[in-house]
């Protein structure tokens, strides 16, 4: 078996390997050096990648940004998302890599890249055992990575530097003219085809969307049914309710409007109560005016009556030796009864006792002690 082999290159490195677009799938870049970053913390540098198919375009992909790493590894992209506004055929692209601070991004790598040109580097990202050049930019395709060559040029090129063996029957001829042609017709019945399928499937999208928007108006035409008849109970609850208020109210209506009657009648009787006390204090005051001028004049005929009683029926009068007499009569004291005529003592006490009887009987008074005439 080994006598049938054959030396080759290494696949990838072929001519006829065709590399395109369509096939990139990552970037990668080892051993970033900015000279902008020199003294500056390190956690704050932030990198990121613009994708151009020409350098008087936009960038048809830009990919996140890596803050803190001087060996990004950016996510995975899919090409044919961008196949409506970008060849994906083409060899050629545009690789701008920007770094920065904060909002601040310098462009540090601008390449014109020919997929072609890119060599092979290794089946694995990882590579423990790899010093890599500043700022080494590695291009994911096929599963593999690939990177730029490195050019020197004072050595010559050495065509059998990267062969392997490979097994004859492995070896294959390269496409012919009738080949291409069936490819191309392929390729063209695919494309229509796609086109139907697109054209179907907008036309189901379209009936998908109808559908839903028809579901969309039945949900929200139940919805408002739903409110409806909600509405309906409730306005009949709350009507419900109103009548029990009404009958409430005209309840109380009727037990205000007797009291108030009630009320009325009550202060009727007590106006009339107080026009009646109203007469009856003015009555009152008059019979005690009557009352208050007949005790003053009371009064005055008791001072004269009793004036009179001193005065003309018992006239009581003093000589010069102290000696009272009354109406006449010596009404000796009781220290001196010794010598007196008992006659004369006893009609002297009656005068003063007749006198006193006739004046409690004037002033109204009580006379506690009672005599014998």
């Amino acid at each position: 078996m080994e006598n049938c082999s054959k030396f080759a290159r290494n696949y990838f490195e072929l001519s006829s390997y065709q590399r395109r677009l369509r096939h990139l799938r990552c970037l990668a870049l080892r051993n970033l050096c900015w000279p902008g970053h020199k003294g500056k913390d390190l956690t704050n540098l932030q990198s990121y990648f613009t994708l151009h198919t020409d350098r008087n375009v936009p960038a048809f992909y830009t990919s996140e940004k890596i803050q803190g790493s001087l060996n990004p590894t950016w996510q995975s992209f899919d090409i044919s998302r961008y196949e409506d506004n970008i060849s994906t055929r083409t060899r050629f692209l545009v690789v701008k890599v920007w770094v920065g601070i904060k909002d601040k991004f310098d462009l540090l790598i601008d390449w014109d890249v020919n997929l072609m040109g890119l060599v092979f580097f290794a089946d694995k990202l990882q590579q423990d055992t790899v010093k890599y050049a500043s700022n080494s930019l590695i291009f994911g395709m096929f599963d593999k990575y690939f990177t730029a060559p490195e050019v020197d040029l004072a050595k010559k090129p050495e065509l059998a530097g990267n062969v392997m063996k490979i097994d004859s029957a492995a070896v294959r001829n390269s496409y012919r003219a009738l080949s291409v042609s069936r490819i191309y017709t392929v390729l063209r019945a695919t494309k229509q085809t796609q086109a139907t399928v697109n054209k179907y499937h907008s036309k189901i999208e379209d009936k998908l969307l109808s559908s839903q928007e028809k579901s969309q108006k039945l949900s929200s035409r139940e919805a408002l049914i739903m409110k409806r008849e909600q509405m309906r109970s409730e306005l009949t609850w709350q009507m419900s309710r109103l009548q029990l208020a009404k009958d409430d109210l005209d309840k109380q209506k009727n037990i205000s409007q007797q009291k108030e009657e009630e009320i009325n009648e009550r202060f009727l009787q007590l106006k009339k109560k107080r026009e009646d006390l109203s007469e009856s204090k003015k009555s009152y005051n008059q019979t005690r005016e009557n009352f208050i001028k007949e005790e003053a004049q009371w009064k005055i005929r008791r001072k004269q009556l009793i004036s009179e009683l001193e005065t003309y029926v018992y006239p009581i009068t003093e000589n010069k030796k102290k000696d009272c007499f009354i109406c006449h009569v010596k009404l000796p004291d009781s220290e001196s009864f010794h010598g007196c005529d008992d006659t004369q003592v006893a009609v002297a006490l009656g005068y003063t006792a007749h006198m006193v009887t006739m004046m409690a009987h004037i002033l109204h008074v009580p006379f506690e002690i009672s005599y014998r005439t």
